[in-house]
């Protein structure tokens, strides 16, 4: 049963480098991210964070403290939730991040969000007009 009309909007955001790029990023818009009729809803927007800035996949270099390292990804996935919210807070309902070398199951993702449970609880306390 579904209890809503809109479909959710959902930002997938994954943490990268710029060495990964042309292997796991394009892996990434070539499969679970990009919207493909008939086979996956896809993400209703990509980017990918990264050490460095490339418009064509898309990726975007966002500065964090400290060094470029795996045992410092707070400090990225910090920074990276402060762009977030900075410039799409209000643009998505949903907002998914992590590494370069995840995979979801987009058609699963929305079928959870849009399902009963998840609509109540989202709707509660909330005014229409």
């Amino acid at each position: 049963m579904k209890l809503s009309n809109q479909t959710p909007r959902v930002f997938c955001g994954v943490f990268t480098m710029a060495a990964h790029h042309s292997t796991k990023v394009e892996a990434l818009t070539s499969t679970w991210t990009t919207p493909q009729p008939g086979i996956s809803p896809g993400c209703t927007a990509f980017l990918a964070f990264s050490t460095e800035t490339d418009l064509s996949l898309p990726s975007i270099y966002v500065p964090h403290l400290g060094e470029e390292s795996y045992n410092n990804m707070w400090q990225k996935s910090r920074s990276i939730w402060k762009y977030i919210y900075k410039f799409y807070r209000n643009e998505f309902d949903w907002f998914l991040l992590g590494g370069d070398d995840m995979y979801y199951i987009m058609e699963n993702l929305y079928a959870y969000l849009e399902s009963p449970e998840i609509i109540e609880e989202r709707n509660k306390g909330q005014v229409y007009s």
